[in-house]
């Protein structure tokens, strides 16, 4: 019985490494590889928050490391140029916690955010029908439809492993 329990841990043991030789030796995730979706809105406070999920949809280990890049889009596509967008450590009412690279395994998912004042009437206000997202490292950008009037700068937080962060 106690050589059973030995092979068997030692099994465990080889799987185990084996799949954190895989994370050790993850590449920069590639655009092909990802697939973003909109994960949720939240309004409070005087801001906007929307929450976007990344899936690993390759078959290998990748890494994500940083904040995406994000354009917000007039009526005609184009960024509005005079929008400030901010990378940050803080976005949709969280800090970041985790500021390393993500590893993402196949199937898993990471999320990033984006924040903004609403409510001001000013000229600070712009107007967006579009955000455009493209994940550190890839040159892939996804587009969300939407409604976006940002008063103030827009935040972008960094991509992380976290829970969704609207929750």
């Amino acid at each position: 019985m106690r050589a059973h329990w030995s092979v068997l841990t030692f099994a465990a043991l080889i799987v185990l490494s084996a799949n954190a030789w895989d994370e050790a030796q993850a590449q920069p995730c590639s655009g092909l590889n990802l697939k973003i979706d909109s994960e949720g809105q939240d309004a409070t406070n005087g801001a906007n928050a929307f929450a976007y999920k990344i899936t690993n949809i390759g078959a290998k280990s990748c890494t994500l490391d940083g904040h995406p890049r994000v354009e917000l889009l007039d009526t005609k596509g184009q960024p509005i140029s005079d929008m400030a967008i901010e990378p940050s450590d803080e976005a949709a009412g969280q800090e970041a916690e985790r500021k390393t690279p993500v590893t993402m395994n196949p199937g898993d998912e990471a999320f990033f955010a984006i924040e903004f004042p609403t409510g001001r009437h000013t000229d600070d206000c712009r107007n967006a029908v579009e955000l455009r997202a493209t994940l550190p490292g890839t040159e892939m950008p996804a587009t969300f439809p939407g409604s976006f009037t940002a008063c103030g700068p827009v935040k972008v937080s960094p991509i992380s492993a976290d829970a969704q962060p609207l929750r």
